[in-house]
């Protein structure tokens, strides 16, 4: 059986004002399934992304990208 790779994605965004904010997205099969942010650094929402997989898609991520 082949398990469909699951992704989680951290961008970091530069807003106008010069903060920076920390978003994260969960892909699945090149679709997403999740987004959720915004942070103040990238630990926390790399944490949150990883809770969501093993709450929701009941396993951990394959692979993690950070932009």
């Amino acid at each position: 059986m082949i398990r469909a790779m699951i992704e989680i994605i951290i961008e970091r965004w530069a807003n106008l004002d010069r903060s920076v904010e920390y978003l994260w997205s969960v892909w699945q099969e090149g679709r997403r399934v999740r987004m959720g942010g915004p942070h103040a650094a990238p630990e926390p929402s790399e944490a949150e992304a990883h809770r969501f997989c093993r709450d929701a898609l009941e396993r951990e991520a394959d692979r993690v990208t950070r932009l």
